[in-house]
Formats: C-alpha cells, structure tokens, sequence
C-alpha cells in the first residue's frame, strides 16, 4: 500500500526546486544545449517544414477532392443498405449521446456513475440489434457481410473498448496482486 506525502508539511529544503528559465531558457538546455545537438535540432526542423509544406501543398492545391465528396456515403455505410441508413445514424447518435452524458455526469459519485456504466454495457447489445435487425420488431435482418466502411470501424472501436476496459482493470489488479 503506496504511503501519502502530505507536501504542504515539507520543508523549504525537502520540497523540489523552483525552476523558471523561459522559453528561450528551456530551448538553450533541451535544444541547443551542444553543437551536435544544435545542429540535429536544425536539420529536422528543415525537414518538418520541408515536410508539411508539401503536404499543405498537396492537401489545399493538388488533390481531387471529388472522389472522396461523390463516395461519402459508401465511406460512411460501405454496402450497408441504403434505405436502412438511418439505423446507422441512429447507432452513432446513441453512441454521442452516451459520450455527452458521460461528459457531463462522470464526475457525480454514486447512481449517476452505475446508470452510465449499466447504459454503456447495454449499449452494445441495443446497437448490435439495431444495425443487425430483427423481424419480431419490424427491423429487416441485414447481414454483418454488408456491415463496412466507418460504420464497421466505430462497430470494431466500441466493441474493442467496451471488451479491453474489464480486461485492463483485472490485469491492473492483478499486477498488484490484489485478485
């Protein structure tokens, strides 16, 4: 068990130096502090202007952007069926939804924090069965196999979170031996 350090107890000697050099301070020790350094600091420097210069070129000058405007929505969907689009947009907004709740009611200990938890493990199995549907409830079945494009990699992000954040606190208090 880790021991509290009360710092406002500590004395002028045992409390950590004060250090103020600036900017210019701060680039002289990291940055410039011998020539080899200098000269490494200055070489990539070019390089990252080099670097985003072209890119910036490529990005505002060069680039047809038609493509990317004319296919958004098989971006988005992949083959998903077009005239079942809204369950995809319904998905995120559930997803959205549980972020600004989240965003808002987190720092609330108690009941507002196990609401948020029970809503965000039964958010998986609500959106798998929107996007998948189901004939008892009016929703046509469409197949994982059309599931592509932005839709399965939110899909892939919110099952690879919701599954790894157990999975990261029993390894944690394993580690500590705590299980």
């Amino acid at each position: 068990m880790a021991t509290k350090i009360d710092f406002a107890s500590l004395s002028a000697s045992e409390s950590p130096p004060v250090t103020s050099v600036g900017i210019v301070g701060w680039l002289r020790e990291n940055l410039f502090d011998s020539v080899g350094s200098a000269i490494l600091t200055v070489v990539t420097g070019y390089i990252l202007v080099v670097i985003v210069r072209q890119l910036l070129k490529f990005i505002f000058v060069e680039a047809d952007w038609t493509v990317i405007t004319s296919n958004l929505t098989l971006f988005a969907i992949g083959q998903y069926p077009r005239e079942e689009a809204w369950r995809t947009v319904t998905a995120l907004g559930f997803v959205l939804g549980l972020l600004l709740l989240t965003a808002i009611f987190w720092r609330f200990a108690g009941w507002p924090r196990r609401i948020l938890t029970i809503l965000w493990f039964l958010s998986f199995p609500i959106i798998w069965l929107l996007l998948a549907g189901m004939e008892a409830i009016g929703l046509p079945l469409v197949r994982t196999q059309l599931w592509s494009g932005l839709l399965l990699t939110l899909m892939l992000t919110i099952v690879g979170i919701v599954a790894s954040f157990p999975l990261g606190i029993l390894l944690a208090l394993g580690r500590r031996g705590e299980l």
